[in-house]
């Protein structure tokens, strides 16, 4: 598996506050391969988040494997790396679509006003936590998994 791409996934989880996922096992997860390229590589694909706190669903909770009290928590669950630029990348890649991914919520006619407000607020306090990297770094770095997760 790409650890690039791995970190992406556990980043974008972590955005959107999911913890009903992981890459062992395939919990959530499908993992693509090209068709035209001869390799070993894979590609996670995370699917299936309802039970995150961006979207909040009524039936929602917290999973079994995590230390949140309620979905609208954020808990990391990507693997541990000892290089803390491989998270700095992941993070430059999150902030260059900063706009993109709120010009797709404020924009999107099937909700209401007031839930693209609240989803807007949600993504927003992630990008508060992305105005310090370092304390995110040393959240993710006391929250993520060993490779056995």
């Amino acid at each position: 598996m790409l650890e690039y791409e791995a970190d992406m996934v556990s980043l974008f989880n972590y955005m959107i506050g999911n913890t009903d996922w992981r890459i062992k096992g395939g919990h959530n997860m499908k993992f693509l391969k090209s068709l035209t390229q001869l390799s070993t590589q894979v590609i996670p694909v995370p699917y299936d988040f309802d039970y995150s706190g961006f979207v909040d669903a009524h039936y929602s909770f917290p999973q079994s494997w995590t230390s949140i009290e309620h979905v609208k928590q954020r808990e990391y669950m990507g693997y541990c790396r000892e290089n803390s630029d491989e998270y700095k990348k992941i993070f430059q890649l999150f902030l260059d679509k900063k706009d993109e991914i709120f010009d797709t919520i404020d924009s999107f006619s099937y909700l209401s006003e007031r839930e693209r407000k609240s989803l807007h607020g949600y993504i927003e306090s992630f990008y508060k936590e992305m105005d310090n990297p370092e304390d995110l770094l040393y959240t993710l770095k006391s929250e993520c998994r060993s490779l056995d997760f």
